[in-house]
C-alpha cells in the first residue's frame, strides 16, 4: 500500500490513492459559493486537489466530482476538510495544492469511487 509518511516515517494514509484528472466543484461551508477545481488523485479517504484560492488547514468544503462509469455519467459528493496544503510555484489557475479528507460521504458515492479506481486500473 502506498502512502504518505510523516517526519517520523510512520504511514498516515489509510487508503490507496489512484491518479485521476477530474473537474470538480467545491464551496467553503461558510461561503456556499461554487468554485471550480481539479482533482488529481483520489482514494476512499479523500482527494488531492488543485484550487485557485488560498485556504487554511482545517477549512471544510463541500466537493462534487463528475465522471463516467462505463456509459453512465455519475458523480460523487462529500463533505471534506483540508488536512495539508502546498502552494505551487508560479502564477495562474490552480496554483494551490491541497489534501482533502472526507468527513462525510454516502456509501453509494464510496462505491462509485471504488468502481472508478477499478475501471482506471483496467484501462492502464
Amino acid at each position: 500500500m502506498e502512502g504518505r509518511a510523516d517526519v517520523s516515517g510512520v504511514e498516515r494514509r489509510s487508503s490507496r490513492r489512484f491518479k485521476v484528472d477530474l473537474s470538480m466543484d467545491y464551496s467553503r461551508i461558510e461561503r456556499m459559493r461554487l468554485r471550480a477545481g481539479l482533482a488529481a488523485d483520489a482514494s476512499e479517504g479523500g482527494l488531492m486537489v488543485y484550487l485557485q484560492e488560498r485556504m487554511k488547514i482545517g477549512t471544510k468544503l463541500y466537493v462534487a466530482l463528475l465522471f463516467s462509469l462505463g456509459f453512465e455519467l455519475t458523480g460523487v459528493k462529500a463533505l471534506s476538510q483540508v488536512i495539508w496544503k502546498d502552494a505551487r510555484l508560479g502564477e495562474g489557475w490552480g496554483r494551490y495544492k491541497y489534501g482533502l479528507k472526507f468527513l462525510q460521504i454516502a456509501d453509494e458515492d464510496l462505491r462509485k469511487l471504488k468502481q472508478l479506481r477499478s475501471d482506471l486500473a483496467i484501462q492502464s
